[in-house]
């Protein structure tokens, strides 16, 4: 079911579904239109929370990668840190840049178990970066455990190489690969980091990840 080449990290990339309770809100995908929701450990953007028997992302929709929860409200790393809004609180990643756009889930949209922090970075095209410098860091509280996202690459939905278990911050993380491209999702105290680019090398990924 996964898509070749690019597919997995900017098309379809399927939601896995393991009876998460709570996701983020729903994002916007492609052109303005709203992604189906999935409960999901792995999604083709921020899903809503549902049951363990919605199906997978349709293939065609795609991340937006300058503002990944769509309408949601554009704010900065500082006040997304003191946001009312949001039920736990934010790290930024300590990227050797700012953020070019940081996103805080619409409190007025979705109930406070579904609130999500976006972070998005815009990196010069170079060699870790030969195509596209974009990078998506989405922040949200979830109830998947770690051992429900060891299970996604134990008993995968596509091509058994493209899923790998790493350690990223002394915690099992979840690594989706294809062509190149990579995705790293982690749990860390109830919150799901889940970090990847439309172009953004695994190995770039991996990096970048351990410095959330």
């Amino acid at each position: 079911m996964l898509k070749r080449p690019g597919a997995l990290l900017t098309g379809v990339l399927m939601a896995v579904a393991v009876g998460c309770s709570a996701a983020p809100p729903n994002s916007q995908v492609g052109a303005g239109t709203s992604e189906p929701a999935a409960s999901a450990v792995v999604s083709s953007a921020a899903p809503t929370g549902q049951t363990a028997s919605t199906p997978v992302v349709p293939e065609g929709r795609k991340i937006n990668w300058d503002a990944p929860l769509g309408n949601a409200k554009s704010t900065s790393a500082r006040a997304a840190a003191k946001d009312g809004a949001l039920t736990f609180t934010p790290r930024t990643p300590r990227f050797s840049l700012a953020p070019a756009a940081v996103q805080v889930s619409d409190p007025a949209a979705t109930p406070p178990a579904d609130r999500a922090v976006a972070y998005v970075y815009k990196f010069p095209i170079g060699a870790d970066f030969p195509t596209d410098g974009r990078i998506r860091v989405l922040e949200y509280p979830t109830s998947t455990s770690e051992a429900e996202l060891e299970g996604v690459a134990k008993n995968p939905p596509g091509p058994a190489e493209d899923f790998a278990v790493i350690t990223i911050a002394g915690h099992p993380a979840l690594l989706v690969q294809a062509d190149g491209v990579g995705r790293i999702q982690y749990i860390q105290s109830g919150i799901m980091y889940d970090i990847t680019g439309p172009s953004a090398p695994t190995a770039v990924v991996k990096k970048l990840a351990a410095q959330l």
